[in-house]
């Protein structure tokens, strides 16, 4: 792991250990805390998004077959993206890529993308939460190909988009929690032809399925995770008191 690596896994263990009552924010993390020696099972509260909001955001005006958003970062493997669509490409013509973000790998991306003869756009960071929801809305598919995520809330507010989302099938990456095969997107290996396969299978029938990828975000609404917060920390408390007495 190198010195880093293993400063990082002790700082994670330590944290772990600092409440008696940990809560998870996705299954992958549950399960990574229960790795760090937090006592199963570990509970799953999951964050949330507005989507009333969402909804409301129009489609931008400029349209992209593609889209990432997020910290180019290396975990972030959008160098992985940028090689799985060249065959893509070659199924379909004029394809358009939206990198939506920023970080210290953009340079190397944006040469990779002229090297490989992308038409790809990197925009840096949008201005505002609804410039990045609207650019979204006008892609046709959502890519993370990241293999660190602790929820992956890029990903949820795609689907509530109607956007069907390709993730990678990785250990460290919970976005792929969020995925229901065939029905909102497609897990893949962290390789540039699977990972083109499901761009490509996706470039080709999600938009027939936009209000049904919508519906399986409604789960992770506000209101609804309200309700789970309160019932979680509720039952905690009757808990806590009945020990006490």
């Amino acid at each position: 792991l190198g010195r880093r690596g293993v400063f990082g896994k002790a700082v994670e263990r330590l944290a772990a250990g600092l409440s008696d009552h940990a809560v998870a924010v996705s299954p992958s993390t549950a399960r990574a805390l229960e790795g760090l020696g937090v006592p199963a099972p570990v509970p799953v509260v999951p964050n949330g998004i507005d989507l009333s909001r969402i909804a409301a955001i129009a489609p931008a005006a400029e349209s992209s077959d593609v889209i990432f958003t997020g910290r180019l970062i290396r975990e972030k493997n959008v160098d992985v993206l940028l090689r799985a669509l060249v065959p893509v490409r070659e199924e379909v013509g004029g394809l358009r890529a939206l990198i939506v973000g920023d970080g210290p790998e953009r340079p190397a991306l944006e040469q990779l993308a002229r090297d490989l003869g992308l038409a790809v756009t990197f925009t840096g960071f949008l201005p505002d939460y609804e410039s990045v929801i609207a650019a979204m809305k006008a892609s046709k598919v959502f890519v993370l190909p990241s293999t660190r995520e602790g929820f992956g809330i890029a990903a949820l507010e795609a689907m509530a988009c109607g956007v069907p989302v390709v993730t990678t099938d990785h250990p460290g990456n919970a976005a792929r929690d969020l995925i229901v095969p065939g029905v909102n997107g497609f897990c893949s290996g962290l390789s540039a032809g699977e990972l083109g396969e499901g761009i490509l299978f996706w470039l080709k029938n999600g938009s027939e399925d936009r209000d049904l990828i919508t519906r399986t975000a409604q789960d992770f609404d506000w209101g609804n995770v309200t309700v789970q917060v309160e019932r979680y920390y509720s039952n905690l408390y009757d808990s806590e008191r009945i020990a006490r007495v």
